[in-house]
């Protein structure tokens, strides 16, 4: 059905995306390309319940570790935020666009999960010096993919479909 491959990334990155039919149901399944590359899966897979301590009004997509050194995702129907933002445009609605921007921000921040922004070594190793954002609000824990595009709007609760760049400091 679907298959996405990062060969591009650094070997301890490099994985395989694919949408199968597993038992009648669809799943996405990531798959480490290389023997380093397991490492990021299971960075993932231990990501989840940190996700969703830090972000209480997101559902988190649940993930399972699987016994062939793959995960596996629930397959999540409806709208992402970008698709319900687009058909407001599209319609002219301004009070739209804005409201659903206004209920992403309120998905993504809450209180316990805010603090200021501290320049760390780790930081500075991924990201480069950041140290003019001193004291600026920052999130503890977050996943640098909470975009509009991986958020589905079920019918019933916002879903997080893809979290495979998480970090934890501000």
């Amino acid at each position: 059905r679907f298959v996405k491959r990062n060969d591009e990334y650094f070997d301890k990155y490099k994985i395989k995306t694919s949408l199968i039919e597993h038992d009648g149901i669809l799943e996405f399944r990531k798959a480490p390309l290389t023997d380093e590359a397991y490492d990021h899966l299971l960075n993932m897979y231990n990501s989840q319940n940190k996700l969703i301590e830090s972000f209480p009004l997101l559902k988190i997509c649940s993930c399972k570790l699987l016994d062939n050194k793959e995960i596996s995702f629930e397959y999540v129907e409806g709208k992402t935020l970008t698709e319900i933002i687009s058909n407001a445009v599209d319609n002219g609605d301004k009070d739209k666009v804005l409201e659903i921007l206004s209920l992403f921000k309120s998905l993504i921040y809450n209180n316990e999960n805010i603090c200021s922004f501290k320049m760390t070594d780790e930081f500075r190793n991924i990201f480069g010096d950041c140290s003019q954002f001193e004291g600026v609000e920052a999130l503890k824990f977050t996943s640098l993919e909470i975009l509009p595009n991986n958020i589905i709007f079920d019918g019933k609760d916002y879903v997080l479909i893809d979290y495979e760049w998480c970090v934890d400091f501000p």
